[in-house]
C-alpha cells in the first residue's frame, strides 16, 4: 500500500520530535548519572613543603640580621616574613635550659614561628621525638635546631644523689665521645644527640634519608649571642648527598 503524501506530512512533526526531545522542562530530558551527581566537586588543596636547606638558609639570614640593642620599644622591629611553603613552624629548637638565651629572639623569629625544646644539658628522650614526629609529618616542619653551648653545668654535674647521677651518666658518654673525636664539649652533645632522636625514631630516620627533614647540630655563645652551625659541607647542600 502506498504512503500517501499528505500522510507523510502529518506524521512528520511527531517524528522529529521523537528524535530531538525538549528540554525546556515540559518534556524530560535524558536521566542524569546518578554516580556522576553524587560525586563531590574537585578541590585544590595543595601541601607544599619547605626544603630543609632553604630553611636553614632562612634561619640563618634571620639570625644574621642586626638585633636590636639598649631601650629599643616593643613592636618596633617589622616582623620577618615567614618563608614560603612553611608549615605551623619555620623551625624546632632543642635547647639546653642552661643556656640563658631567648632563642626566638636570637633567631630573629616570632615565638609562635618556633617549636621549643628546652632540657638540661639539651638531651633528647622519646617524648621529644614523638613530638618532632607529629610536628613533621603533619604540620610540615622540615628543620631542627639541635643548640647546646660552652660551659654547660648540666654536662659538669657532680652525681652526688641519685637524680645527678643518671645526668650524670648521660653526661659522661658526651665526655667521651668528645674525646674520641677530639671535638669541643658543645659540638659533641649536639652531634650525639641528634644520633640519638633518629635512633628513637624510625619516621624520623626515613625523613632524614629523604631529606624531608633535617636535624642540624650547633652552639650558641651566650654572651655574644653568635651560632656555631657543626654541618658538614654536603649537610648544607640543596640536595641531599648520594649515598
Amino acid at each position: 500500500m502506498l504512503c500517501r503524501p499528505w500522510l507523510a506530512c502529518l506524521f512528520a512533526p511527531a517524528l522529529l520530535m521523537a528524535q530531538h526531545p525538549r528540554h525546556d522542562g515540559k518534556t524530560p530530558g535524558p536521566a542524569a548519572d546518578p554516580a556522576r551527581t553524587q560525586l563531590p566537586p574537585p578541590q585544590h588543596a595543595p601541601q607544599p613543603i619547605l626544603p630543609p636547606a632553604t630553611a636553614l638558609a632562612w634561619l640563618r639570614a634571620a639570625h644574621a640580621r642586626p638585633r636590636p640593642t639598649g631601650t629599643h620599644a616593643p613592636g618596633a622591629d617589622p616582623v620577618p616574613a615567614r618563608p614560603p611553603a612553611a608549615g605551623r613552624y619555620v623551625t624546632a629548637v632543642l635547647v639546653c635550659a642552661d643556656a640563658d638565651v631567648d632563642v626566638p629572639r636570637l633567631l630573629g623569629l616570632p615565638a609562635r614561628d618556633v617549636l621549643l625544646f628546652s632540657t638540661p644539658g639539651g638531651f633528647a628522650d622519646a617524648e621529644i621525638a614523638a613530638a618532632l614526629e607529629r610536628a613533621a609529618t603533619v604540620e610540615r616542619l622540615s628543620l631542627c635546631l639541635l643548640l647546646t653551648h660552652r660551659d654547660c653545668a648540666s654536662l659538669a654535674a657532680k652525681a652526688n644523689t641519685p637524680a645527678t647521677q643518671a645526668l650524670a651518666r648521660r653526661a659522661a658518654a658526651t665526655h667521651e665521645f668528645a674525646a674520641s673525636r677530639r671535638l669541643p664539649l658543645e659540638q659533641a652533645q649536639a652531634l650525639r644527640q641528634r644520633e640519638l632522636l633518629l635512633s628513637l625514631s624510625e619516621p624520623l630516620r626515613a625523613l632524614a634519608n629523604e631529606d624531608r627533614l633535617r636535624l642540624v647540630p650547633a652552639s650558641v655563645d651566650a654572651r655574644t649571642q653568635d651560632i656555631t652551625w657543626h654541618t658538614t659541607r654536603a649537610e648544607e647542600l640543596p640536595l641531599a648527598p648520594v649515598k
